[in-house]
Formats: structure tokens, sequence, C-alpha cells
């Protein structure tokens, strides 16, 4: 689970990085910033249709969009 990045201080900077995907496409690089699974990510790279992020180990969640924050292109994931 991503909940688990934060429960290792060594390789949390590492396994922090996710890769957000719309559907099947890669289209951003995103960042865990919360125990729970919050992710900030480019929003403008965020089109229509289903999110996902892909954890380094492989391992692929469907995200669910919360917010966008305009003047600095950031979505949170």
């Amino acid at each position: 689970s991503i909940a688990r990045l934060f429960n290792d201080p060594v390789s949390k900077a590492a396994d922090s990085t996710v890769r957000v995907l719309v559907g099947n496409k890669e289209v951003a690089l995103g960042t865990v910033v919360d125990p729970n699974g919050l992710i900030l990510t480019k929003g403008s790279e965020l089109k229509k249709g289903t999110l996902f992020v892909r954890l380094r180990d492989g391992a692929k969640y469907e995200a669910e969009y919360v917010g966008y924050h305009e003047g600095t292109d950031l979505a949170l994931l």
C-alpha cells in the first residue's frame, strides 16, 4: 500500500515518486506527500479519463482527483 512508504525512512525518498497514468498512458510523475496516500503532481497533464498511479514496485492503484491549484499547476490525488 502507499501508506507503507512512510514506515521506512531510508527508502522513503526513493519510493515516494510515482508514475501518474490516465487510462494506460503515463502523463506525469507525482510525489506521495502524506501517509494516507495523497499525491502531488502536475495538474495540467491530467486529461479526462480514469486516473491511476504506479508505484516503484509496479503496483498500480486507481487514484481520485482531489483538487487543483491553478497558480502552481499542482494537482492533489
